[in-house]
């Protein structure tokens, strides 16, 4: 058995970077929901827009 506290640590040093990670996947899945959610809204607010722009051509 290895007693070595800095190979101890060192098994350790992954961890953050798999949290980071774990947490980088779950905002791009917030995100995608968020477009898929939203993209109707935001497509209808911008055929608003340019329907406006062709009624005043």
């Amino acid at each position: 058995m290895d007693n070595n506290p800095e190979r101890q640590a060192g098994a350790h040093d992954g961890q953050g970077l798999v949290e980071y990670s774990l947490i980088l996947v779950f905002i791009a899945v917030v995100a995608v929901a968020a477009l898929i959610a939203l993209g109707p809204i935001v497509q209808a607010a911008y055929q608003q827009g340019i329907d406006a722009l062709n009624y005043t051509q």
